[in-house]
């Protein structure tokens, strides 16, 4: 059995920048993963007919084959060219659906286990092929880096060697906003999607973190998909307006919603405005990254 940390990410940037003739979309985007906040994923391999079978403690997620980590271990066996029964026992602290990347990042852990079982059959490169086959966040999660920039459908990812320090506080509204619905929902509010003049708002974001400035960095948060969360779901200006107030340098929602985060300066100063949103926001999800 192998045991590993999914962590969760969010998105500094987040740029949807074309829609392909196949319907899939071209993004642009700065991750971050977060250390303090991630999912366990237990994998036990054992000789025999393949078969793979999901346990978890989240009622949220299916245990059957439309379950992520099902689809990459099943594509990894016959890839590999190996038969096998595989157990994967995954202990959710990631939201669902939040736009904190759970469930491909659950899914990269999985692939990594299963090559380290069989010898790192497969190359990085080509692992990298298989988890953007099955979800287009996976290949970041595959580098184990804190930072990287992902481009095309989130199978080209450059590693981010340094980073200012950056305190990060999450909080999710426990609304749902599956990744499918939000794309489609996109395309009738972003006009400038795949206009030639529009500014890159992720090299913006490499250079601010290039000169390991925190500040530049909160200033240059940006994400195509909140003005589609924020009319559906106005809550999100409420948090996002409180923990500005509270002290974050910037707040942005992640991915395709519904996580919002802040940038604080100082752990001390994130910690009051975790206990300010918690008295607010009781039923809310509310963690440090």
């Amino acid at each position: 059995m192998l045991t590993l940390k999914a962590p969760a990410k969010v998105n500094l940037t987040l740029e949807v920048v074309r829609r392909r003739p196949d319907g899939y979309h071209d993004i642009r985007s700065v991750v971050l993963l977060l250390s303090h906040l991630a999912d366990t994923v237990r994998v036990e391999v054992a000789t025999g007919r393949t078969n793979v079978r999901i346990r978890t403690n989240s009622p949220d997620i299916p245990t059957d084959e439309t379950n992520i980590c099902h689809r990459a271990a099943s594509r990894y066996l016959a890839h590999a060219g190996e038969t096998a029964r595989v157990a994967i026992d995954i202990a959710k602290n990631i939201p669902v659906a939040a736009g904190l990347g759970g469930g491909s990042s659950d899914a990269a852990a999985v692939l990594l286990a299963l090559n380290h079982h069989f010898e790192q059959r497969v190359t990085p490169r080509v692992l990298a092929d298989i988890g953007a086959g099955i979800g287009k966040d996976v290949p970041v999660f595959l580098c184990r880096t804190r930072g990287s920039f992902i481009r095309g459908m989130g199978e080209r990812v450059r590693e981010i060697v340094a980073l200012p320090r950056l305190h990060v506080l999450i909080v999710n509204p426990r609304i749902a906003i599956p990744t499918k619905d939000a794309y489609a929902a996109l395309r009738h509010e972003l006009w400038f999607m795949d206009a030639a003049a529009r500014v890159d708002r992720s090299r913006r974001m490499l250079r601010a973190i290039a000169a390991n400035d925190a500040q530049a960095v909160a200033a240059a948060l940006y994400n195509d998909f909140a003005i589609v969360a924020d009319r559906a779901h106005p809550v999100l200006k409420d948090i996002r307006q409180s923990l500005l107030a509270f002290g974050a340098d910037g707040a942005l929602m992640s991915g395709s919603g519904s996580t919002l985060f802040g940038l604080f300066a100082s752990p001390r100063m994130l910690r009051v405005a975790r206990a300010a949103l918690q008295t607010r926001f009781p039923a809310f999800f509310i963690e440090r990254g």
